[in-house]
């Protein structure tokens, strides 16, 4: 039976023009993505988060993460914190972290990536995945054709899809069980035959 595909927080990309564009440094494979400090909210030093996997109850609970410069901005040094978020009004997303008391002190967390030791996370079901690992896996259909790798995992409140780079052009495949057959870590993904795939 084919599992329905799910992906958790790593490397994931929406098109939000304040997100970090890709991983801050090498990225460790010890080391999971989990968002970024999208804003500030209030006067006390919360501020808003913009997390990969907005359904995550992770962050429920006290976690100490590492802040990081992403790519493209001026590296500062780690900075490890003790992090714990709620809902807020809507769909957003309300952090605290140990320390930081005023709005200006948020205000320089802005744009700064989550990261997590792996080792803190959850384990995985079947069928379950980290966004960053799926960068660079190569994608083929069930009759062999190579199409490319995945260059970036998107995730939107309607569907799921991948970001396919290959000597074709780009193709944008859609995260369904109809269509991802088979997905093997440090292996491949293989997806169904005769899709009607846009080439960019």
């Amino acid at each position: 039976m084919t599992q329905t595909p799910k992906s958790k927080g790593a490397d994931a990309h929406t098109g939000s023009p304040n997100q970090p564009t890709g991983p801050s440094k090498a990225v460790s494979c010890d080391e999971v993505r989990l968002g970024y400090v999208s804003g500030i909210f209030g006067v006390q030093g919360e501020v808003r988060l913009f997390l990969d996997n907005p359904s995550s109850v992770l962050l429920d609970g006290v976690q100490v993460v590492s802040l990081r410069s992403p790519a493209g901005r001026p590296a500062q040094k780690d900075r490890v914190v003790k992090l714990k978020a709620r809902s807020g009004a809507g769909k957003r997303i309300i952090g605290r972290i140990a320390g930081v008391a005023g709005r200006e002190e948020a205000r320089g967390l802005q744009g700064l990536e989550i990261w997590i030791d792996r080792a803190r996370l959850p384990q995985l079901a079947d069928g379950e995945w980290y966004l960053q690992d799926l960068i660079g896996l190569a994608v083929q259909t069930e009759s062999g054709e190579m199409l490319g790798t995945i260059q970036e995992a998107h995730q939107s409140s309607s569907r799921d899809f991948w970001e396919v780079m290959g000597p074709s052009g780009r193709r944008f495949v859609p995260v369904t069980p109809e269509v991802v057959q088979k997905v093997e870590i440090g292996v491949g993904v293989v997806i169904a035959d005769g899709l009607d795939l846009v080439v960019e």
